[in-house]
């Protein structure tokens, strides 16, 4: 089994997460837009199954588009703070 301080300091583990989490992201926001675009096939056929009670599909696309979002997010917002601290060092000399 893989202890999380040897994921944490493998240099493998840490390029192979974020790209896995940014193609998770980007894979969430396809769904989501994919889900919204063709919704009239798929409110059809919840409501052939009487499932479409709580506005399924409306919560589908959004659970999908914030999820999509956040883990671009997580992933977008470390690179900024790195270019910031560069910018910021780069500006005093």
């Amino acid at each position: 089994m893989l202890s999380p301080t040897y994921i944490k300091n493998n240099p493998f583990f840490e390029i192979l997460l974020p790209i896995v989490q940014i193609i998770s992201g980007l894979a969430l926001l396809g769904l989501s837009a994919q889900i919204a675009i063709q919704g009239s096939s798929y409110i059809s056929a919840l409501n052939a199954y009487d499932l479409n009670k709580d506005n399924t599909l409306t919560l589908l696309v959004i659970a999908g588009f914030i999820g999509g979002l956040s883990l671009l997010a997580a992933n977008i917002k470390p690179l900024n703070d790195k270019k910031l601290e560069d910018f910021e060092s780069n500006r005093g000399q």
